[in-house]
């Protein structure tokens, strides 16, 4: 039954469904046989999760919060969550950071700097280069607009690229030639994300797997990583 518009889903829809979570499920079972047997592994950097996130309240206007929440998961990984009381959808967003350019996986649901100043939070948590923010990537891990409603706050800035939403910008961005086959790779400067596609909940949607904590990002109904251990070499 489909609860959103209380029809049965048909034979065909069902399969749709099945088929996306089944190439999903391949492509990250792919990419587990890719790194295993390519790469030297040591243990990934250790974090903390030791943070209580906003609830939201009943009533917001009576109980003021922030509206983004900030929490160093390691000092260089990062892992923000818009307040419940901004939006609804309360989305969590990160930052990685490597020693020549900084990653931002998706911008959330607000558009509005007053509202939610993402951007500013962003440059703040951002180190220096030669004297200027180091620069940024602003990836999405699908076009659906609450993952990237932020994104004109970064329209402007320097040393700022924000990939493209569509799918060809997606494709060519990151260098797939046989989508969605193959593992493209994102180098921050000693610091390597894996991107992988992962179309099902939308054609352009990709996970992030950091070699550096072992953390594969992806778009899920909890909005958290998930943590992947690989086996040391």
């Amino acid at each position: 039954m489909n609860w959103i518009n209380r029809s049965r889903r048909t034979a065909n829809s069902f399969l749709l469904y099945f088929c996306a979570a089944w190439k999903v499920a391949v492509a990250l079972a792919m990419l587990m046989l890719f790194l295993t047997a390519t790469q030297t592994w040591s243990k990934p950097v250790p974090g903390s999760l030791g943070v209580h996130w906003n609830e939201g309240a009943p009533d917001c206007t009576a109980t003021p919060q922030d509206p983004l929440q900030v929490h160093t998961y390691e000092p260089q990984t990062f892992i923000l969550r818009q307040s419940p009381c901004a939006d609804f959808e309360a989305n969590f967003l990160y930052l990685l950071v490597g020693s020549d350019k900084a990653l931002l996986i998706d911008t959330g649901a607000v558009a509005d700097p007053k509202e939610m100043p993402l951007a500013k939070t962003i440059l703040r948590l951002l180190p220096d280069k030669d004297h200027k923010k180091l620069p940024l990537l602003v990836a999405h891990t699908h076009r659906h607009l609450d993952h990237r409603a932020g994104d004109p706050q970064f329209a402007s800035l320097s040393s700022v690229q924000i990939v493209p939403i569509d799918f060809d910008g997606v494709r060519a961005f990151y260098g797939f030639t046989g989508w969605p086959n193959g593992i493209a790779h994102l180098d921050l400067g000693g610091r390597t994300v894996d991107v992988i596609a992962t179309p099902g909940h939308e054609r352009t949607h990709v996970a992030f797997y950091d070699r550096r904590t072992g953390i594969l990002f992806e778009h899920r109904r909890t909005r958290l990583p998930i943590w992947i251990s690989l086996p040391s070499q």
